[in-house]
């Protein structure tokens, strides 16, 4: 064998038997409690099961369309809402550890990023944002400031939407769904 090949050879040897680490660039993804798939998220679980179309019919006659559906090999759940006077919103649940959050692709040009908070009702998911981009895009800086979603049963679902400006409470609107399929 040739020198230069068998110096590498032993080298290689000496770092596997001594313990050496792999160089950054190999490392594997460490897993920890923040991303860790199996901690228990209730919240989440409650979101999973709004999975297909619901439907409330708009004060003007139209119809209000969200579509749930599970992506990132369950990892998220994104929400797509549809209405025929404005382009789609999108908002994608997801759990951090224990912590339920949503950010919200609005028709007021900003992106709220809410967290759950946990109250006394199973039943109720209270949103609160944590922060949000864009917000100079609105005038007077309006946005969604907070959602809490109330599961009243397998087939309908309630909204509220908390909508502020100016630096307060502006406006909340009710969304009464019901599942289509």
């Amino acid at each position: 064998m040739r020198k230069p090949i068998r110096l590498a050879l032993c080298l290689t040897i000496f770092a596997c038997a001594s313990g050496a680490q792999p160089s950054p660039a190999t490392t594997p993804v460490q897993s920890s409690p923040e991303n860790a798939a199996t901690t228990p998220n209730p919240a989440f679980e409650k979101i999973k099961t709004l999975v297909g179309e619901w439907e409330f019919i708009l004060p003007t006659g139209g119809r209000m369309v969200n579509t749930f559906q599970i992506i990132g090999t369950g990892s998220a759940v994104l929400q797509t809402e549809s209405r025929p006077d404005r382009e789609k919103v999108v908002t994608l649940f997801y759990p951090v550890g224990a912590e339920l959050r949503a950010d919200h692709y609005c028709f007021l040009k900003n992106q709220p990023r809410f967290v759950a908070k946990s109250g006394p009702d199973p039943n109720v998911i209270s949103f609160e944002m944590r922060d949000i981009t864009n917000l100079e895009s609105s005038r007077e800086g309006r946005h969604m400031h907070a959602t809490e979603w109330h599961f009243i049963d397998a087939r309908h679902l309630t909204q509220e939407w908390h909508l502020y400006q100016n630096g307060k409470e502006a406006k909340v609107s009710r969304l009464e769904f019901t599942r289509v399929n």
